[in-house]
């Protein structure tokens, strides 16, 4: 698979930009999969997240720093380092950055939604289109799943629910 300049972890897959330094070993296969996270918001609620999954065995303990939707969305269609969840649950990220991601991971059996569990769409005009919910996605539709349970829980005994900002119908 092409998908415009350099190489990308290891594989047969290219990426713009990205060199064989940003790989890391993968994991051996009885080790629980990555969680990626953004290289430049990797603390606070979505750092104590991804710890509270790894003492769930969920992922693996020390998540992936990576920049940029685009990679993150191609770690989890390829896998090659056992990347598995993109856990990023606030604003920031753009729904055209994950359309075609979004298409991808579910004709592998993932899914990519909110933090709240609902699908994105990618049917409103771009002047209404502001993604403030976040981006939970996996290749795997049960690991999913999980998380956005788990997040839901957490959040609510914690009584630190990340604000709700859906209105009217969406709202569940």
């Amino acid at each position: 698979v092409v998908i415009y300049g350099g190489i990308l972890l290891n594989s047969n897959v290219y990426f713009a930009g990205v060199n064989k330094s940003c790989a890391v070993p993968p994991l051996p296969e009885d080790r629980p999969p990555r969680a990626i996270i953004s290289s430049s918001r990797n603390k606070g609620v979505v750092k104590d997240f991804c710890i509270s999954l790894a003492e769930h065995n969920l992922i693996h303990p020390d998540p992936l720093n990576v920049s940029g939707a685009g990679e993150k969305s191609l770690r989890l269609i390829v896998g090659t380092e056992q990347e598995s969840l993109w856990f990023f649950p606030r604003a920031g990220t753009s729904r055209w950055d994950v359309a075609a991601s979004d298409a991808l991971l579910r004709a592998l059996g993932g899914k990519l939604t909110d933090q709240y569990g609902e699908d994105l769409d990618y049917g409103r005009p771009r002047q209404e289109s502001e993604n403030t919910d976040g981006i939970v996605a996996s290749n795997d539709a049960k690991l999913h799943a999980e998380c956005i349970r788990l997040f839901r829980e957490q959040s609510i005994s914690n009584g630190a629910l990340v604000e709700d900002t859906r209105v009217g119908e969406n709202k569940k």
